[in-house]
């Protein structure tokens, strides 16, 4: 849909009258110094992940949650988590440390009806 024609001679008159002011009232980029950005330390790291991390996490899944791509149900990792908290530790840990996520475990099980089963 076309502006009428005395709109857009409007609209163009104001927008001159923004922009002559705007550019008289402030510097232009060649009048400001060059900018000062201090010096950042951009390293970053991961924090090693404890075993009784991993504990606490099984023990907080919730059991009516479906299962993953796994299939594996959180009531079976709640009961299990003394067992295989060392062995995910160490698969966390050196996930972390090498730089290396799992294909599998980028992996997701979706569904579009409620509940997923």
């Amino acid at each position: 849909m076309a502006l009428h024609p005395f709109v857009s001679k409007v609209v163009l008159i104001f927008s001159k009258g923004f922009s002559d002011h705007f550019s008289s009232v402030s510097p232009t980029t060649a009048d400001l110094p060059p900018p000062n950005f201090p010096e950042l330390d951009c390293s970053f790291q991961f924090r090693p992940i404890e075993e009784v991390d991993v504990v606490v996490a099984l023990n907080r899944l919730q059991v009516s949650k479906a299962s993953g791509v796994d299939d594996i149900r959180a009531s079976i990792l709640r009961v299990t988590a003394p067992a295989i908290a060392r062995s995910l530790y160490n698969l966390f840990n050196l996930s972390l440390h090498s730089g290396v996520v799992p294909r599998e475990w980028k992996a997701a099980k979706g569904c579009q009806d409620h509940p997923c089963s």
